[in-house]
């Protein structure tokens, strides 16, 4: 395979980051955001997100909520694409446009309901 076979990339906006992580043999997506609130707070909101992302899953790929374990008020939606042989080119395409386009959307909508009554 010629080019880039591993890789860090993040894209940042006001609110809310898309760090991209290619180890060759996955693709890894998260959608983070900085979110300050009680540890009950907390702990509904990654029940709530959890469930959510159960609902929400894109098609061949794995997907979890969970805050990140070095920064406590860091929260992740991270999906992951096997990059296997098995997978196709374009199936991982497919994959990341859906998380990027439709399914973090909705997820900064979601977490933004559930935080407005903190």
């Amino acid at each position: 395979m010629e080019g880039v076979t591993e890789g860090a990339w993040d894209f940042s906006w006001a609110k809310r980051s898309m760090d991209v992580y290619n180890y060759g043999d996955r693709l890894v997506v998260h959608f983070t955001c900085k979110i300050e609130g009680s540890e009950e707070n907390k702990t509904k909101l990654l029940a709530d997100m959890q469930k959510w992302t159960k609902k929400n899953k894109v098609k061949k790929t794995a997907m979890e909520a969970r805050w990140d374990e070095n920064d406590p008020e860091r929260f992740i939606l991270a999906m992951t694409v096997a990059v296997d042989g098995k997978t196709k080119g374009e199936d991982i395409g497919k994959a990341y446009w859906e998380f990027i386009k439709v399914k973090s959307k909705k997820a900064d909508e979601k977490l933004d309901d559930l935080i407005a009554d903190w």
